[in-house]
């Protein structure tokens, strides 16, 4: 395959591009699932893309080291929602541990909180999306 064919075939990945700060904010709004989302992800990096198109923001280099990122930042993500959980903690308490845990997105935090529209739809929408799989995981036990 011919790297203009790799760059033009690649499928969206879910997430926010924050060119600004070259990095990718998780988009994982309700009904979300993390397995979908993560086998998805491993799916692409199958691909050996060299570019990735996110339908929020742009064009990204360095392809497989950010899908691997959002693995990971995936996989983080729950464990902190599902943790919190189960102690009860608020979605703002869960946000705030997820800003101070999550390497990746530290250097968006006060870009995101200060622009109104995007706190709503990317940073609410997508911890509701966790929030909502972990509690049906959580009851379903």
């Amino acid at each position: 395959m011919s790297n203009a064919t790799r760059e033009c075939s690649q499928a969206m990945p879910q997430g926010a591009y924050i060119a600004e700060f070259d990095t990718v904010f998780p988009t994982t709004p309700p009904p979300f699932y993390p397995d979908v989302a993560l086998l998805s992800l491993q799916r692409l990096i199958d691909l050996n893309p060299k570019f990735l198109y996110f339908s929020h923001f742009g064009k990204a280099s360095d392809a497989v080291a950010r899908l691997r990122c959002y693995q990971e930042q995936i996989k983080l993500w729950l464990r902190i929602v599902q943790e919190s959980l189960c102690r009860g903690e608020s979605a703002e308490a869960i946000l705030e541990r997820i800003f101070t845990e999550d390497k990746a997105i530290q250097r968006t935090v006060s870009f995101l909180k200060n622009n109104p529209l995007l706190k709503k739809t990317l940073i609410e929408n997508s911890l509701q999306g966790f929030i909502e799989f972990a509690a049906k995981l959580h009851n379903s036990h």
